[in-house]
């Protein structure tokens, strides 16, 4: 019990494959946060007395709105710059018109720090949690951009090292025909 955190989703196994090096995947459908409030039961399995953790909405509704907009815009900045981002999800977050659904859809999609995401799953105001992925989706926008300039900066190198070998190339071509022109010309022949 000490190694589980006090926050958790009930899950509902929604599949069972069996992989063919023997393991199984299982598909878990995530439903109610909950909080652990006692151990009953350690072994043979851990069992535990749970209470349902409700989201609390305790902003006014155009605060709400203002950080659902721009948690959906940056989200779906993103997800246009980032290749492991289906671009349905986009789409799906785009029609989302519950913030608490939002911030779970896009703290379940977003690659993040495991303590990370389970701070927002503790946290049970959803005014607090969408501010809380304001600044987290701030960040990963800014890691992206970072990342763009950087590869950009690479393809820059790499063009100007192509443009650089293509014109040696073609000046040692164009010194090649100069000597066989100065040869020509020099013994006498002449070229009509």
């Amino acid at each position: 019990p000490e190694d589980l955190f006090e926050v958790g989703v009930v899950g509902a196994i929604a599949r069972m494959i069996k992989v063919p090096d023997g393991t199984m995947r299982i598909l878990v459908q995530g439903g109610q946060r909950v909080h652990i409030d006692r151990w009953v039961r350690e072994t043979p399995y851990l069992v535990a007395e749970v209470s349902e953790l409700p989201d609390q909405v305790t902003s006014e509704s155009a605060e709400l709105e203002a950080l659902m907009r721009n948690v959906q815009q940056t989200f779906s900045s993103i997800v246009e710059s980032n290749p492991y981002l289906p671009e349905e999800l986009q789409i799906a977050i785009a029609n989302i018109d519950d913030p608490s659904a939002l911030s779970h859809l896009i703290a379940g999609s977003l690659r993040l720090k495991g303590e990370e995401k389970q701070g927002l799953l503790e946290e049970v105001d959803v005014a607090l949690r969408l501010r809380r992925l304001v600044d987290i989706l701030a960040r990963e926008l800014e890691v992206i951009s970072i990342g763009s300039e950087i590869q950009n900066q690479v393809q820059s190198e790499i063009d100007k090292g192509q443009r650089e070998f293509v014109l040696r190339q073609q000046l040692d071509a164009i010194r090649r025909e100069a000597e066989l022109l100065k040869k020509f010309t020099d013994g006498g022949l002449k070229i009509y």
